[in-house]
């Protein structure tokens, strides 16, 4: 069963997101921010990871930084960001740690979440 770590503040947002990849066959973690994120990867080593920006602790970067300074394999979990913050600027800042996505929350359906956690969870390896 793949993993699926959530790390976001906003509680419905992420109760909705649990609720979804539950009901996929996912095994879901929350965290409520970047920190306590961060210890959920070296405890459970989840296979995807949805990001806030913004969590009231580490900003997204200093995650991603933290995050690829694990060993191996806890550092090789992707990562899709999930925000409301669509600035060009930090969108470039964060795909160069290797992120799968960056997806904007006001415009971004559970459906098409569902849709991207499919191909980046089970893109064939080339």
């Amino acid at each position: 069963m793949k993993k699926i770590l959530i790390i976001e503040h906003d509680l419905h947002l992420s109760d909705a997101l649990k609720t979804k990849f539950v009901s996929e066959g996912y095994e879901v973690e929350v965290a409520n921010n970047s920190e306590l994120g961060l210890k959920s990867v070296i405890h459970t080593k989840p296979d995807l990871i949805f990001l806030d920006i913004m969590t009231h602790s580490l900003h997204a970067a200093t995650f991603l930084q933290r995050l690829r300074e694990l060993p191996t394999p806890k550092n090789d979990s992707k990562v899709i960001v999930l925000t409301n913050v669509d600035n060009e600027i930090i969108r470039e800042k964060l795909e160069a740690f290797g992120i799968e996505a960056y997806m904007i929350k006001a415009s971004t359906s559970l459906e098409t979440l569902s849709e991207k956690t499919k191909e980046v969870l089970f893109r064939p390896i080339v």
